[in-house]
């Protein structure tokens, strides 16, 4: 299948990253946290500055690219937005934080909630449903943004209130 591009808009950053990112998953599909770490480095504000409207308590999801193996999504955090308790694909998400903060807060499969850790800039977290879910939180007056790359693509989310 050839790669979707939603957003014709992406820097040349932001397209090496994808290629990058594409290039070292493993054959499960999985992308070790040394690469992530390295490839996120090269990003900067310019890469997303498009993408930074979002009105107060929403949050806004910018599909980015999409091929077989992976989606990028970009999601720009309204003040006090917050996602509901969810789950993630097969492989899970790998968050960058861009800018602002973010609160993740860890639930076991029981829906009790595990731990919590708060997301700075350049900050990452990993999750996948072996490790339970989660709910992420702007707890701030100011939007903050993160990028996530999900794999597999389409996932079909499941959600919980608390």
């Amino acid at each position: 299948m050839k790669p979707v591009i939603a957003s014709p808009s992406l820097t040349s950053s932001l397209r090496d990253y994808i290629a990058f990112i594409n290039q070292h998953l493993d054959a499960d599909g999985h992308l070790s946290d040394a690469t992530s770490r390295r490839s996120f480095a090269s990003l900067a504000y310019k890469d997303w500055d498009a993408y930074r409207s979002v009105k107060a308590g929403e949050y806004t999801r910018h599909y980015l690219y999409q091929d077989t193996r992976i989606e990028v999504i970009l999601i720009a955090w309204g003040a006090l937005a917050q996602t509901k308790i969810h789950d993630h694909p097969r492989f899970g998400c790998l968050m960058r934080m861009l800018a602002g903060e973010l609160k993740e807060e860890r639930y076991s499969h029981e829906l009790t909630p595990v731990s919590d850790k708060l997301l700075k800039e350049n900050s990452l977290s990993y999750i996948d449903n072996s490790l339970g879910y989660h709910r992420i939180r702007n707890l701030k007056a100011t939007p903050a943004f993160s990028l996530h790359i999900y794999n597999p693509p389409n996932h079909k989310i499941r959600e919980w209130e608390d």
